[in-house]
C-alpha cells in the first residue's frame, strides 16, 4: 500500500499460486474497508526459480455504503420510545465515538451517550429515545461519522400516536 496501512481497510490473497507455462490462472484478491476514500497498493507476482515477475498498481474507490437499517421509533403523543442500535468494531484497536459524531435531523430524537467506548473486536450500543410532541408520521436520518470506522448511515421512521388517554 502506498504510505502508512489503514487498520480499517483490509486487503488478502493467497501467498503463492501455481500456473503451468502458457497458461493463465485467476488470482482472488480481498479488498475490504470500513472508511470512504481511496486506497492505492500494488500486487507483485513474482517466480521464485526464474526471478520473472510481474506486477500491476491498483487504485480502489470506496464510496458511500448502502443504508445500514430502518429503525422505527413509535410511541403515543408526549410518552417515550427507545431502540438500540448497535455498532461492531472488528478493528485490534478500541474505538471511541463521541455524541459530536452522531447526528440527527430530528429534534425529538435524543442519544444518549456522551463517549461510547467499543473494545477491539466488540460491539458498542448506541440508545435513541424518541418523545413526540404532535400525532405525525416522519423520517428523519441519523449518521453516526468514526475516523476509525467510517460512515453509518440509519433511516428512522418516527411515528407520534394519538394518547390512549
Amino acid at each position: 500500500m502506498e504510505g502508512e496501512q489503514d487498520p480499517a481497510t483490509l486487503i488478502r490473497g493467497a501467498n503463492t499460486i501455481d500456473v503451468p507455462g502458457g497458461s493463465a490462472k485467476e488470482y482472488k484478491l480481498n479488498f475490504l474497508t470500513y472508511k470512504l476514500g481511496t486506497t492505492k497498493f500494488k500486487v507483485t507476482f513474482k517466480n521464485e526459480k526464474t526471478r520473472e515477475f510481474i506486477y500491476y498498481d491498483l487504485t480502489v474507490k470506496a464510496g458511500t455504503q448502502d443504508l445500514i437499517s430502518l429503525v422505527e421509533l413509535a410511541s403515543p403523543v408526549r410518552e417515550l420510545s427507545s431502540e438500540v442500535i448497535t455498532i461492531e468494531n472488528p478493528l485490534d484497536k478500541e474505538v471511541e465515538i463521541t455524541r459530536e459524531m452522531i447526528t440527527c435531523d430530528n429534534e425529538y430524537v435524543n442519544i444518549n451517550i456522551p463517549v461510547l467506548i467499543i473494545p477491539s473486536h466488540a460491539e458498542g450500543c448506541i440508545e435513541l429515545t424518541y418523545r413526540p410532541l404532535i400525532t405525525s408520521e416522519s423520517q428523519s436520518t441519523l449518521r453516526v461519522r468514526s475516523p476509525d470506522l467510517g460512515d453509518y448511515e440509519y433511516r428512522l421512521l418516527l411515528k407520534g400516536l394519538p394518547s390512549s388517554s
